[in-house]
């Protein structure tokens, strides 16, 4: 079950921010990377992923995925071309799974 919400939700952001699986899943430090794979994580977090299981799937650490999880509503609040994806795809999202986004 939980990878299939990963494999959707990484599909989502790699189209939506043109970058590949691949590259989402990789040890990539460059930011447009970084910024798709803290999409991800946040996604999955969102969709009640347990940050042990998100930390499975992207092959990070679970100490890495809580700091991404409490960091990344300040990543987004200096990037308005991430905020505006990161909520396009979550709203789909939301309605695809039915989900609660926590407001």
């Amino acid at each position: 079950m939980y990878k299939d919400y990963a494999d959707k939700v990484i599909d989502m952001v790699a189209k939506e921010l043109e970058i590949s699986k691949e590259d989402i899943l990789s040890k990539s430090r460059s930011i447009e990377i970084l910024d798709a794979r803290n999409m991800v994580v946040r996604l999955l977090w969102l969709m009640h992923v347990y940050p042990k299981k998100i930390a499975d799937l992207t092959h990070l650490s679970t100490r890495n995925i809580h700091y991404i999880i409490t960091t990344f509503d300040d990543r987004v609040k200096g990037n308005r071309f991430l905020r505006q994806r990161y909520a396009k795809i979550a709203k789909e999202l939301c309605r695809m799974f039915e989900i609660s986004d926590g407001d």
